[in-house]
């Protein structure tokens, strides 16, 4: 992989009742373009099977939104319930194209909802909530230690990306976890 530089400059201006001062700063961060995320979860869904499921079986689903393929074989998916640190993990195998979804079949929680289309993966066996949770996108197989309000992640890897998931997950990427799904959506 090539490296890419990115400049990042800022200014500050310092005023007092007489003059202004100027100051800038620069910096240059250099990296593969494998150092910027290109792999994302795009959805998931935890009423799989449950009354009212829209699908037998719960899901996660990555989405390349960039403009090589990515092999993501020796990563996993991994699940934490809304309070805990991870426990629960679905190895990878497999490359996704780009502007290409991947779609992970997980546990299911009962006979309700029809199947899901055809799974690139359909070994997942993680049973997650249908209310709040979180998930992460590693970029290993090694399951995490964090994910509790006392031990939780930050987006660096080898986490790729990060949902927290419904009102009680305890940590989340951005400035609030996302909403609830339920079992139809």
């Amino acid at each position: 992989q090539s490296a890419v530089s990115y400049k990042v400059c800022a200014s500050n201006v310092t005023r007092n009742s007489d003059s202004a001062t100027l100051t800038t700063n620069s910096a240059t961060f250099t990296g593969t373009s494998s150092s910027f995320s290109k792999i994302v979860i795009s959805q998931l869904y935890g009423g799989g099977g449950n009354a009212g499921a829209q699908y037998t079986n719960d899901y996660i689903e990555l989405f390349n939104r960039g403009a090589s393929p990515v092999n993501i074989s020796g990563w996993s998916v991994q699940y934490a319930s809304s309070a805990n640190n991870f426990s629960l993990k679905t190895d990878l195998t497999g490359t996704i194209q780009p502007g290409g979804y991947f779609l992970i079949q997980q546990a299911s929680g009962g006979a309700n909802g029809t199947l899901l289309p055809s799974p690139d993966i359909a070994t997942g066996s993680i049973n997650m909530s249908a209310t709040a949770g979180k998930v992460a996108l590693v970029t290993n197989s090694t399951l995490l230690t964090c994910g509790s309000a006392a031990t939780p992640c930050t987006l660096a890897s080898p986490i790729r990306d990060y949902v927290g998931f419904g009102a009680a997950a305890s940590t989340y990427e951005g400035s609030g976890p996302s909403s609830s799904p339920s079992a139809t959506n």
